[in-house]
This record gives C-alpha cells, sequence and structure tokens, in this order.
C-alpha cells in the first residue's frame, strides 16, 4: 500500500519532525524516489534527512543513484536489500548522502530488531540519550504497510490508522510512550552488557513476550561469557520465536 506522502506531509510539520525513513518492501522506481524529495522541496518541509530503504533492481545504476544524492542534500542514505553483494560507499558530504547494498533479503516487517555488532554506533548523542530513553523507540512514530499508526511498524499494537486518525491523536495516548524511557540499564541481560550504550534496543521482539524488560530476541551476545552465538538456535529463545511466527 502506497500511502498519500503529501497529506501527511503537514502532520510530519505540526510534529516539528525531522527525520524519517520509508520502507519498501516492493519494487519502486527512483522517479518516485525524487518525487517525494521534490515534495519536501515544494512544500518547504522542516525535514532534514530522509532514509529510504528498497529492493535492488538490475536497473539501477551507480551512477544515477550518486546523481540524485548530490541533487537531494535531504537524502540521507539509500539502502538497497536482496543485492548480489554486500557494499558501503562513503557519504557525499559529512555522513549524509550514501549508499550502501546489502545481500540480506528484507522480506517484511519482521526483518528488524537483530543486534549484531556491526550495528554498534558510538557517538555522544546516542551515548547520553540511551542513559535517559530508549535508543530505538524514543519519540518514535510509525506508519505501517497497512497505515495503522505504531511505536514500530514490527509491532502488533497500534493505535489507529492514518485513514481517519492523525499522528497527534495518537502522541496524546499516554500508552503509546510507555517504551521512550526504557532504557538499556533496566532491561535483562542488556544492564550488565558493557555495549548497552553504543546498542540500539529493540522491543519488537523479545525473549519473553510477557515482560516488558526482557532482553532482546534477536540478540546472541552473552554479556556474562563475552560470547557472540546464533541467536535462532538458542533454546532459551524458542518461546519467543514461536510466539512471534518468526
Amino acid at each position: 500500500m502506497m500511502h498519500d506522502f503529501k497529506a501527511l506531509i503537514p502532520q510530519f510539520e505540526s510534529l516539528k519532525c525531522s527525520y524519517i525513513q520509508l520502507r519498501f518492501y516492493k519494487e519502486i522506481s527512483l522517479d518516485y524516489i525524487k518525487s517525494i524529495v521534490e515534495l519536501l522541496k515544494k512544500e518547504k518541509s522542516r525535514i532534514v534527512s530522509i532514509d529510504f530503504i528498497i529492493p535492488y533492481h538490475e536497473k539501477f545504476k551507480l551512477e544515477e543513484l550518486n546523481i540524485l544524492l548530490s541533487e537531494n542534500s535531504r537524502i540521507h542514505s539509500i539502502i538497497i536489500f536482496n543485492s548480489p553483494y554486500d557494499k558501503s560507499f562513503e557519504p557525499l558530504r559529512q555522513q549524509m548522502g550514501y549508499i550502501m547494498l546489502t545481500a540480506r533479503n528484507i522480506i517484511n516487517e519482521k526483518n528488524c530488531g537483530i543486534i549484531k555488532d556491526e550495528y554498534f554506533y558510538s557517538n555522544i548523542k546516542l551515548f547520553s540519550e540511551s542513559l535517559h530513553h530508549n535508543t530505538c523507540l524514543n519519540r518514535k512514530i510509525s506508519i505501517d504497510k497497512d497505515g495503522y499508526i505504531k511505536n514500530c511498524p514490527s509491532m502488533s499494537a497500534s493505535f489507529g490508522n492514518v485513514k481517519d486518525t492523525t499522528l497527534e491523536e495518537v502522541l496524546d495516548q499516554p500508552l503509546f510512550k510507555k517504551y521512550w524511557n526504557i532504557t538499556k540499564d533496566k532491561i535483562a541481560g542488556c544492564k550488565d552488557c558493557e555495549f548497552r550504550h553504543i546498542c540500539t534496543d529493540c522491543r519488537a521482539y523479545i525473549e519473553e513476550p510477557e515482560n516488558l524488560f526482557s532482553k532482546p530476541l534477536k540478540c546472541g551476545y552473552n554479556p556474562y561469557t563475552n560470547e557472540w552465538l546464533k541467536w535462532s538456535t538458542n533454546p532459551l529463545k524458542q518461546k519467543g520465536i514461536e510466539f512471534y511466527g518468526i
């Protein structure tokens, strides 16, 4: 389902939203990406950074993608999944405007919440946020492929649909903010992990679904032995795997 992006822009503006990410599980054209960025220009949007996550298609040419990035300073990244190979390119300007190809195939919203050391990100902003807030869900609002408004597209709980509910109305619901202040220091396992302040959390998939402070399901690291193991074969995680149908 393609949402009416133009109708959503005024809502982004009223919430003072500066960063957005658009995920596409099916093929889209570069012209569509251009139309999104042009719309933001036309509306004089306050959005300063936009990420596109799109499936690979052989018609995509690196030269065309670089031109798109050079002409549109709002684009932070274009991540292309299901690529024939893994490769990251240097950003065009100060950590903005980069292309990343990944062989991993992102079929749907369940391909999320994976914890790996290669995803660790160390900077003052993330570290400071992690001390007081959740590093994934703090002040984040999402719209899934069917228009349901959620904390994260991977979560089952929704707070309305964009067809009849505004983003502001959802933010006014106290329950929507219940994850915002769950820090790594409150989460089982994570609170003893040396990587907790450079690791992005996941509350969508957790080991014990009934426990709000349970360890992320898709993390295979054991902070007590300093070992990385395959999370999907861990017997302690089978309950969560079955619950989420992964």
